[in-house]
Parts: structure tokens; sequence; C-alpha cells
């Protein structure tokens, strides 16, 4: 009984930490320079040139990531006006993605720790050994028909999906912004769309690798068992 509730908490883990590590890699400035460069890109309609619109993207984002100096970065940003590129109600919804990642961030690298140590600590137990193997087969399972379900639902209704993960994770109406706003110029529904579909599809990648090594991890431990 016991056996089988650690494998079902991996398999439910899996999922999590297989997103998050998806949006590790797509949080950085390639993702950024990749976007603005692609064609059909929407371009910025109250004027912002590319040279404008890129330095302000990457101030953005690394307001919002643990290592950077933080919210700090959106405060005394300008526009090239001279003005500040953000008010308080943008402000205020960064520092809540911020707290969000903070969060998220410490709980997978915990998560991914402790998987490692279980394996570790588990390979000569001949009742135990596949545990970690097992889990991680049921979590990838679990994990691509959560995401087949989720990329339909975002190809089918972007904007529903957008509206709900903001309204699940978010108090209030912090994200809802005018189009005039800094941060819909920056990153418009276009961005946020090619972001949710690279991270959906990152994770499959992830999920399928680790269901065909976690098969083998098994056969193996099974073998010698």
């Amino acid at each position: 009984m016991l056996k089988r509730l650690c494998t079902f908490i991996i398999a439910l883990a899996l999922p999590f930490l297989l997103v998050v590590s998806s949006i590790r890699i797509l949080a950085n400035d390639w993702f950024i320079y990749f976007e603005y460069s692609r064609p059909g890109f929407p371009p910025d309609a109250y004027g912002f040139t590319l040279e404008q619109r890129t330095p302000l993207a990457l101030i953005g984002m690394h307001s919002v990531l643990p290592q950077s100096e933080g919210i700090i970065l959106l405060e005394r940003a300008t526009l090239p006006d001279g003005s500040l590129a953000f008010n308080q109600r943008e402000i205020k919804h960064m520092t809540d993605v911020r707290s969000l990642i903070e969060k998220v961030y410490p709980a997978q690298l915990i998560g991914l720790a402790l998987m490692v140590m279980l394996a570790i600590l588990l390979r000569k137990s001949t009742q135990w050994r596949t545990l970690i193997p097992k889990g991680l087969r049921w979590g990838a399972a679990l994990t691509l028909t959560l995401l087949a379900v989720l990329i339909a639902y975002i190809f089918i209704n972007f904007d529903s999906f957008f509206l709900t993960f903001h309204q699940a994770f978010f108090e209030g109406d912090s994200f809802a912004f005018l189009y005039t706003d800094t941060l819909i110029r920056l990153y418009p529904e276009q961005f946020w769309s090619d972001a949710a579909i690279t991270i959906g599809a990152m994770t499959v990648v992830m999920a399928l690798i680790i269901l065909v090594l976690s098969q083998i991890w098994l056969k193996r431990v099974t073998r010698n068992a």
C-alpha cells in the first residue's frame, strides 16, 4: 500500500516538474529574440521600434526571475520620451508573477532532488527499487494525457485558457491591461500563444524521453531482481 502511494505521488508530481523545467528553458533571452525576429510576429501598434521594444521586453522578463534585481527593474525603466515605462497595475501584476515563480522554482528543484535521492537510496532494495521507474512511467503517461487535452484547449480557445490560467494563479484582475499598456505592447497575445505551445511541445518531448527511459530502467531492475 505504501509503495503504491509513493508511486502515485511521483506520478502526480512529474507533470509539474516537467512543465516548470520547460518554463525555465523558455524564460531566457533567446525566446524574446526568437519571437521578435520570426516572420508574422505582430509589430507594436503604438510605435515601439524593434530597438526600443527588445530591451524593455528583456527587462520585463528579468524582473520576475529569482536571480535578477527584481521589480526595481520595472520601476526605473523608461520609455523613449523619458516617462516611466510601467504603471502601478503592471508593476503589481509582475510582482505577483515573481512571487509565484519564487515558489515554484524551488519546489521543482526540491522535487527533482528528492527523486534523485530516492533512486540512489532504493537502488539496492529488491522491494523498492522499482518505485522510481514505475512512478516516472506513470507520470510520463499522465503528463502526455494532460498535455493532449490542454494543447487542444489552447488551439480551440486560447483566450479562455489564458483567462482561466490567470484566474487560477492570481487574485483580482491585475492581469487585465489596456492595449496601450507597455506589457501588452511588449507581450501581445501571439507571444503568449507561442510560449504556451512551446512549453507544451518541450514538455511532451521530455515526457516521451522519460517514458522510454523509465521502461528500460524498469526492465533492467526487474531482470536483475
